[in-house]
């Protein structure tokens, strides 16, 4: 099993929505006094919990009343400053447990996980002076009748200490600035995501092995096991439900890409379903047996290996994904067009 592993740093009120988002409730930014309003049912939401760094009132266990005072704080007193970061990562299904219905039992799904979380979280975030709010969902795609047990959770941007949050940034001796969080350092922030892909992967696994369960998480990149894949984006349940509606509506084309390329053509789809279906395609493109798509690809990944260097080998690689993706797609409206051409003439 794939572990799929995703952050971004959100802003004040970004903040209180994602988090409003992933409790499934309303939430309210006390400096604005903007709403978020939850249109969202919790019947995916398994369980919630909020992990306090030593030293902090009892009252943060609100998660709205956590995130206001920090974002109430002088240390964040900028309109733009990150006040979370938000990552997203996915659990194993085998902690999932049923009732006799063929129901998910919340309260015995939620023993499995619960431990092994806490205490993720706190090795990794609560004992480095960062609070944590996460909730785990378990999402039932009706289609296909599977599902995907994960886990959201925000993690405070400001360390707390000495009963209040500290800045994210000091100057040493030598008048040199220095980050009190790696994950504030692009130069550090790689690795320690690194370290917390493998830490989740072998919590996991640990657990596994607890209950007697063969299988194991693997936390490596696509990049890092010379893969030639790409970790796909996550949709919204609904957009995508839509998608695997229209992919068993154009089941008939037994080609992945050529199936996409025709969903996209036919459909009006968002930009982030045209994105997972692009990627979805290029992860598939070995079903395309051409010699001048497989040169296309073997100069990228040259390309990528000649300029492997931090955050610009970053940068560099999504430019020859992008380029790759469009000229797949040139390639493909191509030879939908030849294929048309020659059914013209046969008849």
């Amino acid at each position: 099993m794939e572990l799929h592993f995703s952050v971004k740093s959100l802003n004040k009120q970004s903040s209180i929505n994602k988090t409003g988002y992933i409790l499934r409730k309303d939430m309210k930014n006390y400096d604005t006094g903007e709403h978020y309003k939850c249109s969202k049912s919790n019947e995916d939401l398994i369980f919630s919990n909020t992990l306090l760094v030593e030293g902090m009132p009892n009252n943060y266990k609100n998660p709205e009343t956590l995130l206001n005072a920090l974002i109430q704080d002088p240390v964040a007193k900028q309109t733009k400053s990150i006040i979370t970061r938000d990552w997203c990562a996915n659990l194993s299904n085998s902690f999932i447990v049923f009732n006799h219905n063929g129901n998910i039992d919340k309260d015995k799904t939620s023993q499995l996980p619960k431990p092994i979380l806490d205490q993720y979280f706190n090795d990794n975030f609560v004992n480095d002076k960062s609070a944590v709010i996460y909730a785990v969902h378990c999402s039932r795609n009706k289609n296909s009748n599977t599902f995907n047990l994960h886990v959201h959770w925000e993690s405070l941007a400001y360390k707390y200490e000495n009963d209040s949050f500290i800045s994210k940034s000091y100057k040493n001796d030598l008048g040199k600035k220095q980050y009190r969080n790696p994950l504030d350092n692009k130069y550090e922030s790689h690795l320690i995501i690194q370290k917390l892909r493998y830490n989740l992967a072998n919590i996991q696994n640990n657990k596994l092995k607890e209950m007697g369960i063969d299988q194991t998480i693997e936390y490596k990149s696509y990049e890092s096991r010379i893969i030639n894949k790409i970790p796909n984006i996550h949709l919204e349940k609904s957009r995508y439900e839509e998608l695997c509606q229209l992919k068993k509506k154009y089941s008939y084309i037994d080609d992945v890409v050529l199936r996409n390329k025709t969903i996209i053509k036919e459909n009006f789809l968002t930009k982030e379903q045209i994105k997972f279906l692009n990627i979805e395609s290029y992860n598939n493109k070995d079903t395309l047996d051409n010699s001048y798509y497989k040169r296309i690809l073997n100069n990228a990944e040259t390309n990528h290996k000649v300029n492997k260097l931090g955050y610009a080998a970053r940068s560099n690689l999504k430019g020859i994904i992008i380029k790759g993706l469009f000229e797949l797609n040139q390639f493909v409206e191509k030879t939908n067009q030849n294929a048309n051409k020659n059914n013209m003439r046969g008849r």
